[in-house]
């Protein structure tokens, strides 16, 4: 459970985040809030507002709901949709009290309607910051979206048995990184699963699961982008996860996989104490999150009868192990090559199975 932005008060200096186009606007309010000592940054669109957000994350963002590039609903939702901004609180800029809901139900704390008022806004932002935020889930509407839930069901892999390739891409995870724990993991409606896991302590092993109140991967399936953390215990939200207390979970580095275009969980590699990851180990996760991926995508495709898609994944499979290979030739050993070429003949071995099939041959003489 996290709290974040304790008691503040209209006597001490907060930063914020002026999601706003309207010049005067903008003008008016920045000029009110920078003399009582407050600082403001402005972004004039959605873009721009969620890069300034990430890149430095304020106090608070003030967001109008016409802002430009989708709306401030948007805007919202793509923060909260975001490990790294989830935790900033958010005032809602409105023009009329029918925007409000849109704008509460995306996240916002409170709305002001315009023409805003400088010193209600200030009352509004100093009463926000002073009730904590508790975030301890990503947003429910991302994890539990019925098409995301879907292509997870259908793909029968939730508390199966474990399976080689899974198994071969934690190790090579963990050997290729290195790090003394990797996982493929499944985000559940209220769980991760753990396809294939190395290095995971008990009971959490043997449960081969955790509830996603332990979970980093549910925020890389929540914002469909890796995740990379150096040390959860100084991140403003992941600190406070009880993944980081009972599991050891310090440096964190997760790739999502991607099936369906939709986000099913993520290949991750887990370290006990604070590292920066390279640009090689990330490169090296996500080749193997997209063998994993293609891994999934063949066995719904053979499953359902659907020789493109398998033969699709197959080469997916066969595309990632040889890059996986090329990039990774000067610095592993035998049990790392061996575990590659293994998976390179299983993808070879499909792929000669389905070259036979009529509808597969037209692709591959295409």
């Amino acid at each position: 459970m996290t709290r974040i932005n304790g008691k503040a008060t209209m006597t001490e200096a907060f930063s914020v985040l002026l999601c706003e186009q309207d010049a005067s606007q903008v003008e008016n309010l920045r000029g009110v809030l920078n003399r009582a000592g407050h600082d403001v940054r402005v972004a004039p669109d959605v873009v721009s507002a969620q890069m300034q957000a990430r890149k430095e994350p304020p106090n608070i963002v003030a967001v109008d709901v016409m802002l430009p590039g989708g709306g401030g609903a948007a805007l919202l939702s793509r923060l909260r949709g975001n490990v790294h901004t989830a935790y900033i609180p958010a005032v809602g800029l409105v023009n009329q009290t029918g925007e409000t809901q849109a704008l509460l139900d995306s996240g916002a704390r409170e709305c002001v309607t315009k023409p805003v008022d400088s010193d209600a806004l200030i009352t509004v932002i100093d009463r926000i910051l002073d009730r904590p935020l508790i975030i301890d889930r990503a947003p429910k509407e991302l994890i539990e979206d019925p098409q995301r839930l879907e292509v997870l069901d259908a793909t029968n892999l939730l508390d199966s048995p474990r399976e080689i390739m899974f198994d071969r891409l934690t190790s090579l995870a963990s050997t290729l990184l290195p790090a003394p724990t990797a996982l493929v993991s499944l985000v559940d409606r209220d769980r991760q699963y753990f396809k294939s896991q190395l290095g995971v302590g008990e009971p959490w092993a043997t449960a081969a699961e955790t509830p996603l109140t332990h979970s980093f991967c549910q925020w890389a399936v929540a914002s469909r982008e890796p995740l990379i953390v150096a040390d959860a215990r100084s991140h403003p939200l992941l600190r406070d996860n009880r993944a980081v207390d009972e599991l050891g979970v310090t440096a964190y580095a997760g790739i999502p996989i991607v099936v369906h275009d939709q986000a099913l969980g993520a290949m991750c590699a887990i370290d006990a104490l604070p590292r920066t990851w390279s640009d090689r180990e990330v490169a090296s996760l996500e080749i193997l999150a997209q063998i994993c991926s293609a891994e999934i995508l063949y066995g719904l495709a053979h499953e359902a009868v659907d020789r493109v898609d398998a033969f699709q994944a197959v080469s997916a499979g066969i595309t990632g192990a040889g890059k996986l290979l090329g990039q990774a030739i000067t610095m592993i050993g035998t049990h790392e090559t061996r575990l590659i070429i293994e998976i390179l003949d299983t993808f070879y071995e499909r792929l000669q199975q389905l070259a036979a099939e009529p509808t597969v041959a037209v692709l591959t003489n295409a």
